[in-house]
């Protein structure tokens, strides 16, 4: 697997590329991945063994950081061997980035700070912003094809109230609500919530963390100290992860409509029904008659 572009100085001294990803350019001094046991420094493709690859696969994060780049201000601790520049950010310092990136747990980590070029066109030299647009282009294969992998919510902080927080705590089988008004108002909040977490929390509503999102859906959520949320109700029953940003919602989306699907057949509700959900007083006595 050819990750990021490798040395080409020798080429009888290459590894043949693993899986799909192959290389049609040449710069000597791009790396291709970070090396754990030494994270301040890149490992170049050529030294990195592909039964070691094979065997213990890479890591990956998925995290937003566009929107808090400080491009006038370069980092000025970045591994040994990048050759562009990156940029600090207004909410952390890279130190950090560093810190939460152990958290894969890989030997190798793909990081897109260090693996791909960096920088507007006027910013880089020819090759490298080639380079730029064809590992762009293969970001779907590699994270696809990670063996380990985090997303760092790093606007978010498991200690403090957040709409997030509530999202993901999000109780899908509350005692059924009796009065219509508790059920209006417990839909509002939850829609309160989503949008309010969408904008304190950038990763939740950019393209790139969406593709990212469906190839992860096993893949821990960490906040910004690159600590997991732990709860018996998520969907591992232990950590929170991907899929459970989505499934609190979906469910209290599905119990509500059918719950208007039954009120709009006329059907009398049975606050009976054993594990209804939210909605238990709404469902028919008798639902073989509406399906």
């Amino acid at each position: 697997m050819c990750l990021l572009p490798h040395n080409a100085d020798d080429k009888s001294k290459r590894n043949p590329p693993l899986g799909t990803f192959t290389t049609t350019f040449t710069v000597s001094q791009i790396s291709v991945t970070l090396n754990m046991a030494s994270i301040n420094r890149i490992q170049p493709y050529t030294e990195i063994s592909r039964e070691i690859l094979g065997r213990e696969g890479y890591g990956v994060a998925s995290y937003t950081w566009g929107y808090i780049a400080r491009w006038d201000k370069p980092a000025s601790d970045t591994p040994e061997g990048v050759v562009w520049t990156v940029p600090t950010t207004s909410k952390c310092p890279l130190s950090r980035a560093r810190q939460v990136m152990e958290e894969i747990g890989t030997r190798y980590i793909w990081w897109d700070w260090m693996c791909v070029p960096q920088g507007l066109k006027h910013q880089l030299d020819p090759e490298l912003f080639k380079a730029k647009g064809e590992e762009i282009g293969k970001q779907l294969h590699i994270y696809k094809n990670a063996a380990k992998s985090i997303v760092w919510l790093h606007s978010t902080s498991w200690e403090d109230d957040s709409a997030l927080k509530e999202l993901l705590l999000l109780e899908m089988s509350r005692p059924g609500f009796r009065d219509p008004t508790l059920v209006q108002d417990y839909t509002g909040k939850a829609g309160r919530w989503l949008e309010a977490a969408q904008a304190d929390e950038r990763w939740l509503k950019s393209g790139w963390t969406l593709q990212e999102g469906v190839l992860l859906g096993s893949t821990c959520l960490l906040n910004r100290d690159g600590m997991t949320l732990s709860d018996s109700k998520f969907y591992n029953s232990s950590e929170t992860i991907i899929r459970d940003l989505s499934i609190p919602v979906s469910v209290l989306a599905h119990n509500l409509a059918t719950a208007f699907f039954i009120q709009s057949e006329g059907h009398d509700s049975d606050t009976t029904r054993p594990r209804a959900g939210q909605f238990g007083h709404l469902p028919p006595k008798a639902p073989e008659s509406v399906i």
